[in-house]
């Protein structure tokens, strides 16, 4: 992710076309319509699962494998139906995204992962001071509590439908060390 201020995009290009046989009545619309002929530009509600598929795409697509580059075909539809699924929930992709509701749904995406404020707030194009501040009055708690709560939860889970051991689960919520204390937590 760019510092403050820089100028970033992504840029995809993808090449769709009708699959064959296709009937005339589908064959005159596309003519005439040109579908895929079009740009489309958006700027997302919610950027961080977009922003994550993407540089998946990227790492993949450049190892040159053919079992990657099917895997980023998987991650490009995936994709798309998250960015249609943004469109259809917010009307239109041209608002200024919900920071809050973009940490919720990232802490929830990614908190097998050491996350740092510091990462966070980079990943959000904000401070550190802002996103916890208005984290904590629509929330209520911080950050930091909240991925606990997060992974105490999936931990939960894990405890009551598997046979795994502690320090297992412990780890696959993203603590290297079963008897973690509340300062070892990054965020």
């Amino acid at each position: 992710m760019p510092a403050a201020g820089e100028f970033a995009f992504y840029l995809v290009f993808y090449k769709a076309i009708l699959p064959f046989p296709i009937g005339n009545a589908l064959h005159r619309l596309a003519d005439e319509r040109k579908p895929f002929h079009s740009p489309f530009h958006a700027v997302p509600h919610e950027p961080l699962s977009l922003y994550d598929k993407l540089n998946q795409m990227n790492r993949l697509w450049h190892n040159g494998q053919a079992l990657d580059q099917l895997k980023v075909k998987s991650l490009f539809y995936d994709f798309v139906h998250e960015l249609l699924r943004q469109l259809s929930v917010n009307g239109s992709l041209e608002s200024s995204p919900d920071l809050v509701k973009q940490t919720i749904r990232y802490l929830h995406e990614h908190y097998q992962e050491a996350i740092t404020m510091e990462s966070l707030a980079q990943l959000l194009d904000c401070s550190i001071s802002y996103i916890s501040r208005i984290f904590k009055a629509k929330v209520g708690t911080s950050p930091h509590d909240y991925l606990i709560q997060v992974r105490v939860e999936q931990a939960k889970k894990r405890l009551s439908s598997s046979e795994l051991s502690l320090q297992s689960i412990a780890q696959s919520v993203g603590y290297d060390d079963v008897y973690c204390s509340r300062k070892s937590i990054p965020l």
